[in-house]
């Protein structure tokens, strides 16, 4: 039976407060708001605290709840508190890949006081727990790691990867996978994700800068691509603009999947990210011909959210997936593609490709 969750906003000052949670667990005085899925998965996420880890093995405090988004003018229970200063248990060379103004890396905004990282679904800390350990006190990197059933000895391994796109200006825009390690066996690209599955990712808004490379030109579209500018909600052009098909009954519309002839029934999949990553990781393997390339999802598989609220989601993002990996295994035979599942926030025991 489905559980019935609540979420609940009080305002103090110039401050909103939003809970999450079973009536039992709410404020007695606060005005009852409509609850989404995503909502419902965070939950879910922030129960399983109560058996397992929420920061590997350094969760040794009772976790406190509460992050202020300064743009919502919210404190959110869904996120760890300010307080808990999570990024004080990484060592140096792991916090310093969410800093981009100490690492140098192109991603947009600092995770720590952005509260990114401190989401309970938060895909970085997932990332960063699946391959950290415990090294005097802080988690540092792993230094072995069991693939697909074979332990190996991890020779170089980095979160927040740059991976430039072939024929792009890096500065301009540049493809970032979540982690990025190598072994004698191979080279691993892994991007993680959380409750990003119950987004819908339908529509692909892909830059017109792509059109020009060569990664992009395999993709096989054969059809007539034009640009198109994207609208704001009141209908007015924006300075964004990206790539579309011309002749179309919905004239101009963006990509859909259906273009890559990808038959999808479901769109958990971020599937523009996907080409995008996957254009940066083609130019890396065309410089490395050497080289065995992987290229694998890394899920949250949040159990308690199957069990009460929707069990088909892993099936059917296992499906999408399955059906997206098929095609573009034959259009880019060099690379490996695979999908694995991670259910704790805690050193992964084994990466393993479920197809």
């Amino acid at each position: 039976m489905e559980l019935k969750l609540h979420r609940v906003i009080k305002t103090e000052g110039n401050k909103n407060y939003e809970y999450i949670g079973l009536i039992s667990e709410l404020p007695e005085e606060s005005n009852e708001k409509d609850l989404e899925m995503n909502h419902k998965f965070d939950w879910c996420v922030k129960k399983s605290f109560e058996k397992s880890p929420y920061f590997g093995n350094v969760s040794y405090k009772e976790p406190k709840y509460g992050f202020y988004i300064s743009r919502w003018k919210t404190v959110y229970d869904r996120y760890f508190s300010k307080e808990m200063k999570l990024e004080d248990n990484l060592s140096e060379r792991v916090r310093v890949q969410y800093e981009p103004k100490k690492s140098g890396k192109s991603t947009s905004g600092n995770e720590f006081s952005s509260g990114k990282f401190y989401s309970v679904a938060s895909s970085s800390r997932l990332a960063v727990t699946s391959f950290t350990e415990l090294k005097e006190g802080f988690l540092d990197y792993i230094d072995e790691i069991k693939i697909n059933g074979n332990l190996e000895k991890i020779l170089n391994i980095e979160f927040e990867h740059d991976t430039p796109v072939k024929g792009i200006n890096p500065n301009s825009h540049c493809p970032q996978l979540d982690a990025y390690f190598k072994t004698k066996a191979g080279t691993y690209f892994v991007e993680v994700k959380n409750h990003e599955i119950l987004d819908n990712y339908k529509s692909i808004e892909l830059r017109p800068s792509y059109m020009s490379t060569e990664p992009f030109n395999r993709f096989c579209l054969q059809k007539d691509l034009t640009e198109k500018i994207k609208k704001d909600k009141d209908g007015n052009d924006t300075k964004d603009s990206f790539i579309s098909l011309k002749g179309n009954l919905e004239k101009n519309r963006f990509l859909l999947a259906s273009d890559f002839g990808c038959d999808l029934k479901t769109y958990h999949f971020d599937f523009k990210q996907f080409l995008c990553h996957l254009m940066g990781i083609w130019s890396y393997a065309e410089e490395h011909p050497e080289e065995e390339i992987y290229f694998y999802y890394l899920v949250y598989r949040n159990k308690l959210y199957e069990e009460s609220f929707d069990k088909k989601l892993y099936e059917e993002l296992e499906k999408e997936i399955n059906t997206v990996f098929e095609l573009f295994k034959k259009l880019f035979p060099q690379i490996h593609f695979g999908l694995c599942y991670n259910d704790r926030y805690d050193t992964l025991e084994e990466l393993r490709n479920i197809f």
